[in-house]
């Protein structure tokens, strides 16, 4: 039996259909990979593939999907962590940030891939947004009780800092490497904090008198 599909149950069969997607169109590209080629690389006949997907766009989405559930999980650990608010939000946004860019990049087509259904990759995301928004405005708002932040409307500046990442996934327009992804995303975050930080507003109040 093909090694894709050792693993037993439909679960085994969902995962094996995942990874031979993911490796079949990073190598050849989205719009010339196959539901033929992914069930052949995945050892299993086309028809059972559509007992899991409805389309390869479906499958693409889940592949995403999974990406992005991971890295949620790493977002909910790093804001239930000790660390300071302004530190915790740093983590968080760096860590999706760089980790979308690693499993992007790790692959010739990766970025195609991506780049080229991004409409329905975001269409598909709800939960993510609704889940990363929910997670950045408790931290503002911890840091709001701890006297570090100063945020009048923290759900606002969440939504803010949630739409903020989403220009950190590909297409990378104008950002060329690892290194220039991070510096943008910690430029961008020192601004951000520095609106929302409470030493920013007693400094304003005091330039006021």
């Amino acid at each position: 039996m093909n090694k894709a599909v050792e693993s037993t149950g439909k679960n085994g069969k969902k995962q094996a259909i995942l990874r031979a997607a993911w490796k079949m169109m990073c190598r050849y590209g989205f719009a010339k990979t196959t539901v033929s080629e992914i069930a052949g690389e995945a050892g299993i006949g086309k028809g059972t593939v559509y007992l899991y997907f409805d389309s390869k766009e479906s499958i693409l989405i889940a592949l995403v999907s999974e990406t992005n559930r991971r890295i949620l999980d790493k977002l909910k650990s790093i804001a239930k962590s000790g660390i300071s608010p302004k530190t915790k939000i740093v983590k968080m946004f760096l860590a999706r940030a760089l980790e979308i860019y690693d499993v992007v990049q790790a692959n010739p087509h990766g970025e195609e891939v991506i780049s080229s259904n991004k409409p329905a990759i975001v269409k598909s995301l709800d939960w993510l947004f609704a889940g990363q928004k929910e997670l950045y405005g408790n931290v503002i708002r911890e840091g709001n009780r701890l006297g570090i932040f100063s945020e009048k409307s923290p759900d606002k500046a969440a939504e803010t800092l949630s739409t903020f990442s989403e220009l950190l996934t590909p297409p990378y327009y104008g950002l060329k490497s690892r290194s220039q992804v991070e510096s943008f995303a910690r430029n961008m975050l020192k601004h951000f904090i520095s609106g929302i930080s409470n030493d920013r507003q007693i400094e304003s109040r005091k330039r006021r008198k």
